[in-house]
């Protein structure tokens, strides 16, 4: 969840100690404004604060999602895994693996080996929000023939289970990860019926 929270302090080190204080997922300081800008309050994890990293300025970023290569476990009927990367953030148009993928994954080619910095996630909203959870994010280079990705560096984890309330997932790394292929995978379920994987929209910033 990507919430953002506005403070005045006088150094980026103030900004990184109030990041910890708040337990914020990350932060950006403004030095011309001492502008210090907290994100995900509340859903970052406890950590002495000389471990932060100042994380890019968002106009440092890009996104390089959109209509990229993706492709998947498995699907279901027309639910293809591209639809988690076209230009429609609905439930109506969203990746869904098919119901008997006891190990659903979906993965996304960016081309080209970029540092990576955040990974937004939106599951699916409407239904079933319950089946979003435990969710591993990892980063490579070389795509594996036979779906095993443990090869792959963890980038980044959520516990779950998703709310429909809490909107975008945000996943972020202030040190970024270099790599050219995304994996998003489920790596623990709880029964037959919690083995889809739903995927609506999928953003991955990337440093310009």
């Amino acid at each position: 969840m990507d919430l953002t929270y506005d403070f005045r302090t006088t150094s980026s080190i103030l900004c990184g100690v109030l990041c910890g204080e708040r337990n914020a997922v990350k932060y950006t300081f403004n030095s011309n404004t001492n502008k210090c800008t907290l994100y995900g309050e509340g859903y970052g994890t406890a950590s002495s604060t000389n471990t932060f990293h100042l994380f890019p300025s968002q106009d440092s970023l890009e996104d390089v999602a959109t209509g990229k290569p993706a492709s998947a476990s498995s699907v279901y009927l027309l639910n293809i895994a591209s639809m988690a990367v076209d230009t429609i953030e609905t439930d109506d148009s969203m990746f869904h693996s098919a119901v008997d993928d006891s190990q659903p994954w979906w993965l996304l080619d960016l081309g080209e080996t970029r540092v990576i910095h955040e990974v937004q996630i939106l599951p699916r909203r409407n239904c079933c929000h319950y089946r979003f959870h435990d969710i591993d994010i990892r980063i490579g280079d070389v795509q594996p023939a036979n779906g095993d990705f443990s090869s792959f560096t963890p980038f980044s984890t959520y516990k779950g289970p998703y709310s429909a309330a809490l909107g975008r997932l945000s996943c972020a790394r202030g040190d970024g990860l270099s790599g050219r292929f995304v994996v998003i995978m489920r790596v623990i379920r709880n029964g037959p019926d919690d083995y889809p994987l739903h995927i609506a929209d999928v953003n991955i910033f990337v440093q310009k």
